[in-house]
C-alpha cells in the first residue's frame, strides 16, 4: 500500500479577543503589513523574552498582521496593532489575553513555511544548524 504523499494542511494558531476567534498565520499580506511597519521578524522573535522592550508591539504588530487575512477575505476594514491593543485592554484579564496572543504569535513564526521569509533557509527558521 502506497502511503499518503498529501501533506496535512497546516494548523494555524488561533486565540480568541472579544469573543472573535482569530486564525494567525504568515502570508504575502501579513509579510507587507510587517514590512511596512518596520518589523524586523527575524531579529525580534529570536530575541524577545518577558520585559524586553518592544516585545509588547512587536506581538501586537504580528497579531494585526496575521489575521489580517480574516477582514480581507469579509471585506472588512484591517484593525491596526493600536486597536488590538486597545481590545486587548478591554478584556477582563488584559495581561492573560496578552499572554494568548503572545503564545499563538509565536507558533505562527513557527508554523511560517521558510518561503514566506525571503533569504532565509529552513534551518535558518527553526533554528536548527544545516
Amino acid at each position: 500500500m502506497m502511503p499518503n504523499l498529501n501533506p496535512l494542511p497546516i494548523q494555524y494558531p488561533k486565540v480568541t479577543i472579544g469573543g472573535l476567534v482569530l486564525e494567525l498565520k504568515k502570508s504575502f499580506l501579513a509579510e507587507f503589513m510587517l514590512d511596512q511597519a518596520g518589523v524586523d521578524v527575524k531579529r525580534a522573535a529570536a530575541s524577545f523574552s518577558d520585559g524586553t522592550p518592544g516585545r509588547v508591539a512587536f506581538i501586537t504588530e504580528m497579531l494585526a498582521a496575521c489575521c489580517a487575512h480574516q477582514y480581507v477575505a469579509r471585506h472588512e476594514p484591517v484593525p491596526t496593532a493600536a486597536q488590538w491593543a486597545a481590545r486587548i485592554s478591554e478584556e477582563a484579564d488584559p495581561m492573560e489575553t496578552f499572554r494568548n496572543v503572545a503564545k499563538a504569535v509565536f507558533e505562527c513564526i513557527a508554523k511560517a513555511q521558510p518561503a514566506a521569509v525571503p533569504g532565509q533557509a529552513p534551518a535558518a527558521m527553526t533554528g536548527q544548524p544545516n
